[in-house]
């Protein structure tokens, strides 16, 4: 991505910017790319663009599946599957995959790296609707050839990969990982992530005898479901990229048993730059009395930093501050000592303390950082 005079991200930014100071050894190169996709973090963020309403009916798996094109079968008394029918599933998927190119749009656009074409199919707004995955039977002069099956999946396949790209340049912007892919992508390369591949609407119908052989209903449904839980997986990924996506760094304590009932306060150093975003607490020993844990900086309380926990509180039970709005007091720096206070009335008990840190400056390879 590049930036161009009017300081909007374009396709190859990060690639390029690598190429040219060798980010993954240089520090300046990781420093403007992680400035970067924060502001793109930060524009999704001002995008406020709800999650996806994914009604496809598939079930996201952690890479995208490889579809087996149905294969050729002896139709002629039983098993086939009907070219409308077949036409009227594959629709479904490219009118799910247009759906998926257009939210990708609602990122692209604002970060100038180009509008991806929509069709073919047709945009859900934001919903992507059921997919169809049991075509009707046929038999004989009714069945589908193999030959025409193969070119419409053919056309799927390759729009699905063009979506891919698309959401995978979504994810780079914003510093996230891209979408897992099989070893052997399927469909054809398209040749930019704006490209888009046309559907042939029309399979021809040929007779299945032994000679002309069609396509059997089994294979052809066993395809879609796959087609459909690819889907799935690629809107839960673009999601993850327009959902506001923050790093966060992680910082444990635990409060023991003597610790905790005699409001003995635990310490850390902040590990990074950033802002207090949140602080959980999970009991580790069953609790006498209510209490309370919060962080300080110095004399001064983090607004919005207090997880109060209930007398009586079993092991496992987890409490929240809440996300920790902006302000002044829940701002740390490098280095900086902080304080886990904890309230003294309690008389018994032990907790785990997770402190939650928004680095001000991201690097793709900070690690989660913990103590006990």
């Amino acid at each position: 991505m590049a930036t161009d005079l009017t300081g909007k991200v374009t396709a190859g930014l990060f690639d390029g910017l690598a190429n040219l100071v060798g980010s993954a050894r240089n520090a300046l190169g990781s420093i403007v790319i992680a400035l970067l996709q924060e502001l793109a973090r930060a524009k999704a963020r001002f995008l406020g663009t709800p999650p996806l309403v994914d009604s496809s009916g598939g079930t996201p798996g952690v890479a995208i599946g490889t579809v087996t094109v149905p294969p050729t079968a002896d139709t002629s008394t039983a098993g086939g599957a009907t070219a409308a029918s077949i036409n009227a599933a594959a629709d479904t998927v490219m009118n799910a995959l247009a759906t998926l190119a257009q939210r990708c749009n609602v990122l692209r656009v604002p970060l100038g790296m180009g509008s991806s074409p929509t069709g073919p199919g047709t945009v859900g707004n934001g919903t992507i609707a059921a997919i169809t995955v049991a075509v009707a039977s046929a038999s004989g002069d009714a069945s589908a050839s193999r030959a025409s099956v193969a070119l419409v999946f053919a056309d799927v396949l390759t729009r699905q990969r063009t979506t891919r790209r698309n959401v995978d340049e979504c994810r780079r912007a914003v510093g996230l990982s891209p979408v897992a892919i099989p070893p052997s992508e399927q469909g054809t390369s398209p040749a930019d992530s704006l490209a888009m591949a046309a559907i042939a609407d029309a399979i021809a119908v040929a007779p299945g005898t032994a000679a002309t052989k069609g396509v059997a209903k089994a294979a052809i449904d066993a395809a879609l479901v796959v087609l459909r839980d690819n889907v799935a997986y690629l809107a839960r990924k673009l999601d993850e990229a327009l959902q506001a996506p923050k790093r966060r760094v992680l910082v444990t304590r635990q409060i023991d048993g003597v610790a905790y009932p005699a409001g003995t306060s635990r310490w850390f150093v902040a590990p990074c730059a950033g802002r207090f975003r949140r602080v959980r607490t999970v009991v580790d020993a069953l609790t006498a009395g209510a209490g309370f844990v919060k962080l300080k900086l110095g004399a001064t309380d983090v607004a919005g930093s207090t997880v109060a926990i209930a007398d009586a509180s079993p092991p496992g039970d987890i409490d929240d501050s809440g996300e920790i709005a902006d302000h002044v007091s829940n701002l740390v720096t490098e280095g900086q000592l902080v304080e886990i206070v904890v309230d003294a009335a309690p008389t018994a008990g032990a907790v785990f303390a997770q402190v939650e840190i928004e680095p001000l400056v991201v690097d793709a390879a900070m690690p989660v950082y913990a103590g006990t």
